[in-house]
């Protein structure tokens, strides 16, 4: 089947964009699972794989590896006709590197974006945020399943997560060390991102993030300390100076 999607595709398709995926090099141990997304497509996005299991929704996938293993090779098609194909290694538990999590005195190979950075539990305990150097993975915290991997293509401002707090309501506070700025993914799905141009921010490069016990936030940058209350508004220290009020 995957051969003769390639050649279908190589017969008919015009103009080629380039593809790509995250992650570029996946490992994933045998009878494991790992989440896949595309980049660069135009229109509906076909997945399929020589080995395993994938099942897609648009250009995110995921890819459910046999029980031997080896490589096995995806392929993503897009409704242009645009194609790429993704080598992943399938390897025995002994032989994966990655991270791991603990269920029931079991332990469990976590392989999808092995720099993890930051972890953090929801308010009401059923979801375990994951911040890594590929993005914000939302899994189960009971199983540990993977539900959804957030990246730039969903509101991010970097992929890169450094730092992970609750904002008291379902939602989440985070920030990279790129200089991105401070983003906020509310209980409703929504992002918002906050930076030096659109807010009281006083830098894009934040070290370090703290919760209050009032919805608010103390946020470290490079030009400053800053208190964002939970009804928006802004109080700026800077060193030897008192603070002054945000819009």
């Amino acid at each position: 089947m995957l051969k003769l999607l390639c050649l279908f595709v190589l017969c008919f398709s015009g103009q080629a964009f380039a593809l790509s995926f995250e992650p570029a090099a996946p490992l994933v141990e045998v009878n494991g699972q790992i989440a896949i997304s595309v980049q660069g497509v135009q229109g509906e996005v076909i997945w399929s794989v020589n080995k395993g299991r994938i099942e897609g929704n648009g250009n995110l996938a995921t890819f459910f590896a046999p029980s031997e293993d080896g490589i096995a090779t995806v392929l993503a098609v897009d409704g242009s006709g645009n194609f790429e194909s993704l080598r992943v290694t399938v390897a025995k538990g002994e032989e994966v590197a990655g991270g791991v999590s603990l269920d029931n005195a079991q332990w469990e190979l976590f392989t999808n974006r092995n720099d993890i950075n930051a972890l953090l539990l929801s308010d009401d305990g059923e979801t375990l945020w994951v911040g890594t150097d590929g993005g914000l993975e939302q899994r189960n915290a009971s199983s540990g399943e993977l539900l959804r991997v957030y990246t730039k293509l969903d509101g991010l401002p970097a992929n890169g997560i450094k730092h992970l707090i609750s904002d008291g309501s379902g939602g989440l506070w985070i920030h990279n060390n790129t200089g991105a700025g401070l983003a906020r993914l509310g209980a409703d799905g929504q992002w918002f991102i906050y930076t030096s141009d659109n807010s009281d921010l006083p830098d894009n490069h934040i070290s370090a993030l703290l919760s209050d016990d009032e919805g608010g936030i103390w946020i470290a940058t490079s030009r400053g300390l800053a208190h964002l209350f939970a009804d928006g508004h802004w109080r700026i220290f800077h060193a030897g100076k008192n603070w002054n009020n945000g819009c």
